[in-house]
């Protein structure tokens, strides 16, 4: 789905920030309830897991533009999604939870009360719905074509001076033997916490190797970002993939072992931003 400019998608916008916003408050609070030495009931725990995956929903519901009714059922709801939403399959588990938000909460209904067991299953799928969904409006929103014109290495950012860094290594031949050097490498923390970009490449003359590496990070317009990773020989074409995380600091272990893994085969970072 697109969405032009203007005031009725900002204002949808708004409206599916509230959305997650509350969903996370509801999960925190079932997590709460379920630490040791509370006086909550289980059940309890579960009617907040089941309101933060139903506002989850309702959130992407929201964002998608779809129209859907003041209902509980779980997964009525997450059918109502696009059909190439990652959320569709992460709802299904919930079918059976959408009895927590009414059924279980009064004495009337004849329905057994949650166990703890059921609480801690309720919460953990909740979880699941709500990370899918991030997943799915990161996808939606953040733009590869964009964050591949951001990392171009001609952008103004920092840049290794030659000794630390350089291309230019002093090597028998005219060979840079990378792996050797790579070792003797440290990753520049500076580096490593890029706010837009850091390229890296490797050089080996006498195998005509000139191969580039660049990963950029990319806020979603909701929460968390996508990582794209774009690589290949210098000047050519490129591969690309991309990952979507729920925040930066979830992301940072990985592009640090990224980092650290293209520097044990030979490359140098060259820049960031």
């Amino acid at each position: 789905m697109t969405q032009g400019p203007g005031p009725m998608r900002e204002a949808r916008i708004q409206r599916t920030r509230a959305w997650l916003r509350y969903s996370s408050r509801d999960i925190t609070g079932a997590r709460d309830m379920m630490r040791p030495g509370t006086k909550s009931s289980p059940y309890q725990a579960a009617f907040w897991a089941q309101q933060a995956a139903e506002k989850a929903i309702k959130g992407a519901l929201t964002y998608a533009g779809v129209r859907f009714e003041e209902i509980h059922r779980l997964n009525a709801l997450a059918a109502l999604l696009p059909a190439d939403w990652e959320t569709r399959k992460a709802a299904n588990a919930l079918a059976a939870r959408s009895r927590y938000a009414v059924q279980t909460r009064y004495p009337d209904l004849d329905e057994p009360e949650p166990t703890a067991e059921d609480a801690r299953t309720a919460i953990t799928q909740a979880a699941a719905v709500q990370q899918a969904i991030r997943r799915d409006l990161g996808r939606l929103t953040v733009s590869p074509s964009n964050s591949a014109r951001r990392s171009s290495p001609a952008l103004s950012g920092h840049r290794e001076p030659v000794g630390w860094n350089a291309m230019t290594t002093t090597a028998t031949n005219g060979r840079v033997p990378p792996m050797r050097q790579s070792r003797r490498l440290a990753l520049p923390p500076a580096a490593a916490h890029f706010r837009a970009f850091v390229h890296l490449r490797s050089v080996d003359l006498a195998r005509d190797r000139d191969r580039s590496y660049t990963l950029t990070w990319t806020p979603a317009l909701f929460e968390g970002g996508a990582l794209l990773r774009l690589w290949g020989r210098t000047g050519g074409p490129e591969r690309t993939r991309i990952d979507y995380y729920l925040d930066r600091a979830g992301a940072q272990a990985h592009i640090e072992a990224i980092l650290r893994r293209r520097l044990r085969h030979g490359y140098r970072v060259v820049g960031w931003e």
